[in-house]
């Protein structure tokens, strides 16, 4: 049978989307240099990673504020000082990202529309410009 330390013990990329109120991921399950993304917390006392882990890590996040009130930080009872960067910080800025390869990094969203998006603009954009895809029209 999998387990959950079977399953993230010597995983480099981990994502997580699970609605927990409880964290699960802990440091003795990540190896060192593993990425985290976390997906699931979204509203008030929802957590997949532990305080300690975040602690331990590299923790960025697409808004400092919405991480602490309904995220990853505020779900574990953490506050803004747990938060190393948003994103839009370490695109401008490498420097604000992974610094060793040996680094825990933790990407944790809450889900921003607006990125969802320019995310979803630029793919739809090089896919008209590769000629990929198939078009449909919703109105009919």
């Amino acid at each position: 049978m999998l387990t959950l330390k079977h399953a993230v013990s010597k995983a480099d990329i981990i994502i997580t989307s699970k609605w927990s109120r409880d964290a699960f991921l802990f440091s003795d399950l990540i190896k060192e240099g593993a990425h985290i993304t976390t997906l699931g917390p979204d509203k008030p006392n929802k957590a997949e990673v532990s305080s300690e882990l975040i602690n331990k890590s590299l923790f960025v996040c697409d808004d400092k504020e919405l991480a602490v009130s309904m995220g990853a930080i505020g779900g574990v009872g953490l506050d803004e000082q747990s938060i190393d960067a948003e994103i839009g910080e370490v695109i401008e800025n490498h420097q604000l990202g992974r610094t060793r390869g040996d680094q825990i990094t933790i990407y944790g969203m809450v889900g921003l529309p607006f990125q969802d998006l320019i995310a979803a603009w630029l793919v739809y954009k090089k896919a008209e410009e590769l000629k990929l895809g198939t078009r449909m029209n919703f109105l009919q």
